[in-house]
């Protein structure tokens, strides 16, 4: 485009001002302007497909470290589930068994309250491996609960279909004992909590880039 103005300033006004030159200079605008548009329309294309591909790349590592988070919860929740009963039953039964020995005995001395105490404590952890703990789930969230309990570790628990169970909750058993988590709104709680970390960490590092 230069060049031909400056081949313009070369010529006769008259010929400057021909139809064939003002064609020309048409065509010449033209061309660069499509050019230019050719170019902006390249960049625009390739910042979208980097943009798309880094939301696919922010939402697969989100959902990934969800479900890790989901199930270092799940674990944890049985887990402590498990030393809760453990506990009230190790002392409901050491109550017990003192109330029984010092009726036949009389009287319990310190050392023999201590020696009981061991015995009884390593009877249940003996008898931890065979506490019969099931979880109840409705029957469309069986592979995802299956995959769950097996990723965190719990292999031994067992899974029970109830379809009267609500899709998205499962209800932990163990003798009377129960309660009912909802891991489905576990999940999107982390989720949530997880991208606003991402957000806040983005947002972090744009400030110090600038």
């Amino acid at each position: 485009m230069a060049q031909f103005i400056a081949g313009l300033r070369d010529q006769p006004s008259e010929e400057a001002f021909s139809p064939i030159a003002v064609r020309n200079l048409q065509e010449s605008l033209l061309l660069e302007h499509e050019t230019k548009n050719k170019a902006a329309r390249k960049v625009l294309a390739n910042n979208a497909k980097k943009i798309r591909n880094g939301l696919q790349n922010k939402r697969k590592q989100i959902k990934e470290d969800a479900i890790q988070a989901l199930k270092n919860n799940l674990g944890i929740c049985l887990s402590r589930f498990r030393s809760s009963i453990r506990a009230e039953l190790e002392q409901e039964c050491l109550g017990l068994a003192l109330q029984i020995t010092e009726r036949f005995i009389g009287k319990l001395a310190t050392s023999d309250k201590r020696l009981l105490q061991k015995g009884l404590r390593s009877a249940f952890e003996e008898a931890q491996e065979e506490t019969n703990i099931q979880i109840a789930f409705h029957p469309s969230d069986r592979e995802h609960l299956q995959n769950l309990i097996t990723a965190s570790g719990n292999s031994e628990y067992k899974l029970l279909a109830d379809p009267e169970m609500q899709q998205g909750k499962a209800k932990i058993i163990a003798g009377k004992r129960r309660f009912v988590i909802d891991w489905e709104e576990q999940f999107e709680r982390i989720s949530r909590d997880i991208l606003l970390e991402y957000s806040a960490k983005s947002t972090h590092h744009e400030h110090q880039s600038h």
